[in-house]
This record gives structure tokens, sequence and C-alpha cells, in this order.
């Protein structure tokens, strides 16, 4: 029996969420003061320390395979210690790394929290998936974009849930598993198109941490194309492969259509909050020279914080600000625990394991510098998209790949063309490995195995594309990157 009506599990439980996004928000302090510029040699120490702690109190918490990441860590920690040359400097290193990326996390949650209870959010992706059969896939992969950029991989359950919705009404099963697979792909592919660009995703901020001399201004433009090229495929393909209908379609009943599948205008909310967010990082970037990373971890937080007084002005029954910050930080981010130890233990092994792989990058770097960078570039798209079949989670593949290269320069290749390479076998990577977030988010809605997913529904596009992008790296380094 418990005391007072009270079970003491759960009371250890909540302090230890507590404790658990306390830790979290002062990493994401810590790692904003970096990024914006503060010199204090304790700074990194504490910050790095905040975040060990906050998975120590994490792990005992999440299931046995994300354990296996942490473990996996604590090896390759050992390992990188009992080296010398600078083993300490490189698991230092590593946990600034994995640090950022738990404060990268947790900043754009906060925004996908705020767009959560947002009316408007909710009248734009109802818009999208009541569209017309005929312009469906198109309307969700352009308007999937925005969704991306604001919710990123929160995006999927919202817009998936509202497709599945929309299809409640349609009694042939057939054609009901038919339009299932296109909105849902559809969905999908427009969220993974922004992976090449999008200041907003892990790939283009962790891509731009590690790849030396680059900005979001120099990729921007080049990742743009990477993404048409993607979205292009994708709907190419649904137009050429999508059977056709045999029988009438029913008629729509008078006065309906207007009042369900809304208006163009219902996705004003959401250009509006990309311009402000877009303005407020090239505004900065240009004035202060931040870099972008640094910005979307401060300016995210706030913005979500803006878009959360604004809700709670609107409605009179909307939460205070301030306790939906207090929710946010001790029970949101906690509750998010399985992701935070997957990506940042990701990093981290990937930074540890490219140090403790330098002897053999260094046997192969005379041999890498003699080889064509066509090869070399249409190799580290490959190997990545590969290296995800076999498990690899791409945040994984990257941050080992990357540091293990030789010196670009050595190789003949410009910084915004690997760029390209990488983010493209990212991209790739994520969308068709059955292992993958999106695959277990799709399968959920669709009713079809992971594997189903990413080799069945995504494996052509996977080929067709990858060669596309392939050709267009190739083409971008030799006409186009200056170095």
């Amino acid at each position: 029996m418990t005391v007072g009506g009270s079970d003491p599990g759960l009371a250890r439980g909540a302090w230890i969420d507590r404790a658990t996004g306390a830790l979290l928000c002062l990493v994401l302090i810590g790692t904003i003061l970096m990024h914006w510029g503060a010199q204090w040699p304790w700074l990194a120490w504490a910050t790095g320390t905040c975040f060990v702690g906050a998975i120590a109190l994490m792990t005992p918490r999440v299931r046995w395979g994300r354990r296996a990441f942490v473990a996996v860590a604590c090896v390759l920690t050992a390992l990188a210690l009992l080296r010398a040359d600078g083993g300490s400097r490189a698991v230092g290193t590593a946990i600034v790394l994995a640090a950022f990326v738990a404060a990268f996390f947790s900043a754009l949650t906060s925004l996908g929290k705020a767009a959560g209870t947002s009316p408007a959010v909710y009248r734009a992706g109802s818009y999208l998936a009541l569209q017309p059969p005929g312009r469906r896939y198109l309307a969700l992969t352009i308007g999937g974009k925005l969704f991306s950029l604001v919710l990123n991989y929160g995006s999927l359950p919202l817009l998936g849930s509202l497709a599945m919705s929309s299809l409640s009404t349609e009694k042939d099963r057939r054609i009901r598993a038919i339009r299932t697979r296109r909105m849902l792909l559809a969905i999908e592919r427009a969220m993974v198109s922004t992976l090449t660009w999008s200041p907003l995703t892990y790939s283009v901020t962790l891509i731009t941490l590690l790849l030396p001399g680059l900005s979001w201004g120099t990729i921007v433009l080049p990742g743009l194309v990477s993404g048409v090229i993607i979205s292009g495929t994708g709907w190419a393909l649904d137009m050429l492969f999508s059977p056709r209908r045999t029988s009438p379609r029913p008629p729509a009943a008078t006065g309906q259509v207007s009042d369900t599948r809304g208006r163009p205008r219902d996705l004003l909310p959401l250009l509006l909050l990309l311009a402000i967010l877009t303005g407020i990082v090239l505004g900065v970037t240009e004035t202060l020279g931040i870099d972008v990373p640094g910005i979307v971890i401060l300016v995210v937080p706030l913005v979500a914080l803006g878009w959360i007084v604004i809700q709670w002005r609107g409605s009179p029954t909307a939460a205070h600000p301030l306790a939906r910050a207090r929710d946010y930080v001790f029970e949101t981010l906690p509750d998010m625990r399985s992701e935070l130890v997957l990506i940042s233990m990701a990093a981290y092994i990937g930074s540890v394991g490219s140090f403790l792989a330098q002897p053999v990058a260094e046997a192969v770097a005379p041999t890498l510098s003699e080889t064509p960078p066509l090869v070399i570039l249409t190799a580290v798209i490959w190997v990545i998209i590969a290296l995800g079949q076999l498990g690899m989670n791409p945040m994984l593949s990257v941050t080992l790949l990357i540091p293990a290269l030789p010196s670009l320069e050595s190789l003949g290749i410009g910084s915004v063309s690997m760029f390209l390479a990488v983010s493209a076998g990212w991209a790739l990577s994520g969308i068709s490995t059955p292992f993958s977030a999106l695959a277990v988010i799709m399968s959920r809605f669709s009713g079809v195995s992971p594997r189903t997913v990413g080799l069945f529904w995504n494996g052509p596009f996977t080929l067709v594309c990858g060669i596309l992008l392939t050709i267009w790296v190739l083409l971008f380094d030799r006409f186009l990157d200056g170095g």
C-alpha cells in the first residue's frame, strides 16, 4: 500500500523528470551562450556536465535498444581515453557536439509544442488533406514542406492523421488503400526534401558544423535544387504509376466543399511564421555574424513562446504561457527521452568513432587523394544510403564519415559539393531504410510494415532519385563549385 494515496515510484519518476528537464534547459542555455560568443573557460565543461547528467538520468528509463547506444558510447570513450594522442580532447569535442544536438532538438520541439495547439495549423493541414485527388499529391508536397519546416518530424503524425480522416468516407477499400499510400508518400517525401537546405533540420545544421568553411548562405540555393529534385521525382513517379479510377466519381454534396476543404488563405499563418523565422535568421547572420545553428537554437524557442502568448491572448481557455513553458521543460522534454538519447548518442558515437578510426583514415588517405572526385562524391551518397539499410542512423554515419575523410583540398572537392553529397545520402537513407522514424510513423498510419514502406514503397523512388541527385552533385562540383 501507499501512504496518503501517493505512489513513491511515481513521485520519484516526477522528480527525475524535473531534474532531466532542468539539465536539458541548462544544456540549451549553455549551448546558446557558446554559439553567441561567450568565452568563459568553464562554460563548455559545465554544459557538457549537464548533458552527461541528463543522459545518466534518461538512460535507465529508455528501452534496451537505446541503452545499447549509451553502452557503445561508454566503450568508445574508454578506448579514446586510453590513447595518449588527444583522446581526452576528442571526448570533450564529442560531448560538446552531442550536447548541441540535444539543445537543437529541444529548441525545435518547442516550436512543435506551440504549433500543436494552434487552430491555424489545424486548418492549414485540413486544407491540404482535403484537396481533390487530382491535385492532392502536389498540394501535400508543397504544403508538407511548410509543415516540415515548422514541425520537422512532427509534421508526419499531424498531416498523416488529417489524411486518414479525409479518407474515412471512401467505401472502396482498394481506392482507400491507394490513396492512403499516395498521400502518406507525398507527406513523407515533402519532409525529406527539406533535409537538403532547411536550417531547421538536423542534417543541414550538423553537416555545416562538421564541414569547415560552410555557412547556410553558401548551401541554401544548391540545397534547394536538391530538394526540388526529390519533390519532383516523387511527383513524377506518382503521376506515371498512379492507377486511374475506373468507376465514376461520386458527386460532392452541395455546399460541402467550401466548408470542409477550406481556402488557400488558410496557409498564410504558416507562410508568415516562416517569413519571420527566415527574416530573423538572415538579419542576425548579416548584422552580427552569428552562425545559423546558434541563431536557430535561440530564435526558435523565443518565437514559440511568442506564438503561445498570442494563443493565450486570443482564447480564454488557453493555458498561461508560463504554465506551458513549465510543462514543456518538466514534462514534454523528459517524455522525449528515447529520441534525445538516440540522436545525441549517435552524434557522440560518430565523433569519437571517427577519432578512433584516424589510423585507418590516414592509411587510405593517399589512395583517396588519387581517386577522382566524381568517384568519391558518388560513393559518399550511396555509402550513406547503404549504411541506412544496415540499421545505421544517418546522423551516426555522417558524424563518422565526414571527420574521417582527408581534407577536401587534398581530394579536389569543394565544400558545397561535399555538403550536397552528404545531405543527399542523408535524405535518401532516411526515407528508404526500414529502421528510420519515418518508416515507423508511416507504417503506423498505413497498416503495412516499416520494411514495406522503406524498401517497396520508396525503393524505386530512392534508386531514381539517387541517380538524379548523383548527377546533380557531379555537375555542380564540375562546373559550379568554386571550392
